[in-house]
């Protein structure tokens, strides 16, 4: 049994990209259930301001 990991890195939910999965995914699930996407416009993404301050709890230069 193969896994598949869909990475939809478009921030639009009915764009181009989501309609190539779409297909793609139909195709997959014929061979496999294991199926997981990870989409962009679900995902909260705090990027690095540079403050090198290291006042968050996560920042990589503390």
């Amino acid at each position: 049994m193969k896994k598949v990991l869909v990475f939809n890195g478009s921030i639009r939910k009915t764009g181009n990209t989501a309609h190539l999965i779409k297909h793609f995914l139909d195709g997959c699930r014929q061979s496999t259930d294991q199926i997981e996407v990870i989409e962009a416009h679900k995902v909260n993404l705090d990027f690095c301001a540079g403050c090198l301050t290291g006042s968050d709890p996560l920042c990589m230069f503390k």
